[in-house]
């Protein structure tokens, strides 16, 4: 199943839980980013090399 499913599906039966879902989702990727740019180098190359997993297979 895919994750676009999985939303499909939360948003049907649970709109709220779906919302919470979407939410975090957002956060944590403004958080990846946030660290990649403004972190010390460390880290900030470790949140580099994170970007890739926010993205989809097919976006690839």
């Amino acid at each position: 199943m895919t994750m676009a499913g999985v939303h499909t599906g939360l948003w049907l039966s649970a709109p709220t839980l779906a919302v919470i879902l979407t939410l975090l989702e957002a956060l944590l990727t403004v958080v990846v980013i946030v660290t990649a740019l403004y972190a010390p180098e460390p880290i900030s190359d470790r949140a580099f090399r994170m970007l890739p997993w926010t993205m989809s297979k097919t976006e690839r």
